[in-house]
């Protein structure tokens, strides 16, 4: 399916007429362990519509286009040599109407986005003019063509909670232990399309509904091969541990300032409470990971194991980020 629009003609320009076929790819969104995911993949990787803007040299929109579909390509029709770049703005519907009033670049990449649901993506590439001699006609031909493909990447990041385990240390295997609210703290409440982010806006639970029974291991069990078959604990007395599913949120990055998101964890222990908070991907001298905190593009996420006995917790294991070594001799952080 493909989709034609006719350009602005201009005096100034060339009078044979050219299109521009142009095509949106999405960046995979990297875990912290370097792991991608395919960008097909509707949770992020979705393209629902797409808002075209073609550029001259000094940033100035020469031609613009929405669309509220996902076509092929897009073909604009342009006389030669007319733009520089295309600028595409991905699942920017509620951001329409604001970026219909934009007259440049400049304007464009200072709109904001407060719904970090609509995983906003944004991409511009060059449009290369070589070898295109254009047509003096309106008719598509590969002389008059001109390929442009724009990688759209992410404006927001993903945080989820993804494993819960536990090892009984004192071997009491009917102690109940359960995982009952995950909650986000220091969510910055919007982003622009360029990249600066917006104030502190508050908290976000994600665990609010039931509660989470971990997985038990084996206490020789460690963050090296705990998801292994092999370290899990085959005795009577266990419960059987929950499946964890879509306890996952986009979220827009939080790298500057002084409060960075963090995540909240609420346990109980044959009934005790206890929480722990943990900063996400936070700085310090063991990070390995490649940059500090919240960062767009990227997906954190967390799996946790409690030591625990019939008194409570005796202590937790937090393999943060999907086993990227943060800090420790293997990636382990005590608290």
């Amino acid at each position: 399916m493909e989709d034609d629009m006719m350009g602005n003609s201009d005096s100034g320009q060339l009078t044979k007429d050219t299109y521009l076929s142009v095509k949106v790819a999405t960046a995979d969104v990297i875990t912290k362990a370097g792991e991608s995911h395919p960008a097909g993949e509707a949770t992020y990787g979705s393209v629902n519509n797409c808002y075209y803007f073609i550029l001259d040299g000094n940033g100035e929109v020469l031609n613009r286009r929405y669309v509220d579909s996902t076509p092929s390509s897009i073909n604009f029709l342009v006389k030669m040599n007319q733009g520089v770049s295309i600028l595409a703005v991905v699942n920017c519907d509620d951001l329409k109407n604001e970026l219909d009033t934009k007259a440049d670049k400049a304007g464009i990449m200072n709109v904001v986005s407060s719904d970090a649901g609509k995983m906003v993506k944004v991409g511009e590439e060059s449009i290369s003019w070589t070898g295109i001699t254009g047509s003096p006609s309106t008719a598509p031909t590969t002389e008059s063509t001109v390929n442009v493909s724009i990688l759209v990447k992410e404006i927001t990041a993903l945080v989820s909670f993804d494993g819960f385990y536990v090892r009984y240390k004192d071997n009491i295997y009917d102690t109940k232990v359960r995982l009952t609210a995950i909650t986000l703290s220091n969510l910055k409440g919007s982003v622009t399309l360029g990249g600066t982010e917006g104030a502190l806006s508050g908290t976000k639970d994600i665990l609010t509904n039931g509660y989470l029974i971990p997985v038990a291991l084996k206490n020789e069990a460690t963050i090296n091969n705990y998801k292994d078959e092999s370290s899990k604990l085959d005795a009577q007395g266990l419960e059987t541990a929950s499946t964890i599913e879509n306890l996952r949120t986009s979220v827009f990055p939080n790298a500057t300032g002084d409060d960075h998101l963090t995540m909240t964890l609420t346990f109980t222990v044959n009934g005790r409470v206890d929480t722990r908070t943990y900063v996400i991907n936070p700085l310090r001298d063991t990070n390995t990971t490649g940059h500090n905190y919240v960062q767009a593009g990227y997906w954190y996420k967390m799996n946790v194991i409690l030591n625990i006995t019939a008194a409570g917790i005796e202590s937790l294991e937090v393999v943060p980020w999907n086993e990227v070594l943060i800090g420790g001799t293997n990636g382990v952080e005590f608290k």
